[in-house]
């Protein structure tokens, strides 16, 4: 009997069945040997620089640069050399244009980096515009993003769009307009193909501009939606479009994708039981993301205590974690560097900026990798000759693989180790002859340590009643 790897099973304290979602693993749509698709380990990360104390509060890749750029506490580097301290000591949001990259910073306030100094999103000055100064309320701003050669800054009540001849400054004519389909506050901002995309917590308000001077954006509204964002940095852009974390009113948080269609929930049940174990205002510091390794499209959710996410051509959500235990992973902003070709990581807790490997360490450290079966129901039998197809021979050292097995999903046996991989030897197969007897039903749960590439697809056992 085949057992599926992707989906599996087990049970709460709660007496609740569970999806047991892979834990580091990628799962892989194909052909494989006994399988539909394969396992390979989620890339690893390998140290570039260590900029110091703080954490990973943002990042960007400016295209017009060709650098990239880094929030770390409230140092910003550039090419992992620092240039300025800021006034934004918490997460920011990062846009850039051909001559700037702007941030916002928790004090409600906008910033430039110009290549020289830190400027700040301030009002026309006497002298500066023929027409005068001007008195614009720039107060209270949160998010940024650009949209047809102008930057727009979000505060909770509307969005301020900066003028075409001095982008560091308020449109001098109509420079704040404001998301009325819904009386929630704004919560974030960002660009979708030719429209402006502002999110409340309960509803999603789309602008496009008019070419009238006097009223720069309208709201479409045939394409407003009744969900929103939980925060302003549970969102990104993936696959062309934009997935939150989110929900319609006094509904539970679910991660949905905003598409030229509407709305489409890509949360599995499992997932969001994990996002309902959290309360909407510790959620607030979720964080959204999303990068593409070896052709997948990957979502990642960056959630208060966990990391989740979503491989979507599998169409399905696994879990990562770092080092060996239940400690969370410690990646985050993911950005590709077109100059070196390279995907590149902050840190959750520290200064450090790595880049992907196809290798599974982390930092030099050996990671810890689940998968899981579901229960299979077998009644009274004897097992045998379990069976699982990898790929060996191409770790540095010996990698060994430790099965437990379960009768109810929630109590497991001792681990039995075998050899799944070694140095040079391209004909292991992995396999336990004998199991033993299993009264009813049983399922299997399989762990590995290493700080190399593994691979892992069909897993199959002999069943005899």
């Amino acid at each position: 009997i085949s057992l599926p790897l992707i989906k599996g099973q087990q049970v709460d304290t709660s007496a609740d069945y569970r999806d047991f979602l892979p834990v580091n693993m990628l799962p892989i749509p194909g052909t494989a040997p006994n399988a539909n698709g394969y396992f390979t380990n989620h890339p690893g990360i390998s140290l570039i620089s260590d900029n110091g104390p703080g954490s990973s509060n943002g990042g960007i890749y400016n295209t017009v640069e060709n650098a990239m750029y880094r929030m770390v506490s409230n140092r910003l580097y550039k090419n992992n050399t620092q240039v300025a301290v800021t006034a934004a000591l918490g997460r920011v949001t990062f846009s850039h244009s051909s001559i700037t990259t702007a941030f916002t910073g928790d004090n409600g306030k906008g910033y430039y980096w110009n290549g020289l100094t830190v400027k700040e999103f301030i009002n026309w000055q006497p002298g500066e515009n023929p027409q005068g100064p001007t008195n614009y309320s720039l107060a209270g701003i949160i998010d940024v993003t650009r949209n047809k050669a102008r930057y727009i800054w979000l505060t909770a009540t509307g969005f301020i769009v900066t003028d075409l001849q001095n982008e560091q400054r308020p449109d001098f004519v109509a420079p704040i307009y404001s998301a009325e389909s819904d009386v929630d506050d704004n919560v974030g901002i960002t660009t979708w193909r030719d429209y402006v995309v502002v999110l409340g917590r309960n509803s999603t308000e789309f602008f496009r501009l008019t070419g009238d001077s006097s009223q720069i954006y309208a709201a479409q509204q045939s394409l407003s939606l009744p969900f929103g964002c939980i925060s302003t940095h549970a969102k990104c852009s993936f696959m062309g479009d934009i997935a939150v974390l989110g929900s319609p009113r006094n509904a539970a948080p679910s991660i949905n994708m905003i598409t030229g269609n509407g709305g489409q929930k890509i949360s599995s049940p499992e997932v969001d039981k994990v996002l309902q174990t959290y309360s909407d205002s510790t959620l607030q510091n979720t964080v959204l993301e999303s990068a593409k390794w070896k052709g997948l499209n990957i979502l990642y959710v960056h959630l208060p205590t966990e990391t989740l996410a979503y491989i979507a051509e599998a169409g399905e959500w696994i879990t990562l974690k770092s080092g060996l235990g239940n400690a969370r992973w410690t990646g985050i902003d993911i950005h590709y560097n077109a100059t070196t070709g390279d995907i590149e990581c902050g840190d959750k807790a520290s200064g450090r900026v790595g880049t992907l490997t196809s290798e599974s360490s982390q930092y030099g450290q050996a990671q810890e990798f689940y998968l899981q079966t579901p229960l299979l129901k077998t009644g009274k039998a004897s097992l045998f000759d379990l069976t699982i197809d990898t790929v060996s021979g191409f770790a540095d050292k010996r990698i060994e693989m430790g099965i437990s097995a379960t009768e109810n999903g929630f109590t497991y046996s001792s681990e039995h180790t075998i050899t799944i991989s070694t140095p040079n030897n391209y004909t292991t197969l992995p396999i336990m002859q004998r199991i033993g007897s299993s009264r009813d039903k049983i399922g299997f749960r399989l762990r590995m340590i290493t700080a190399d590439e593994i691979n892992i697809s069909g897993f199959s056992v002999r069943v005899e009643q």
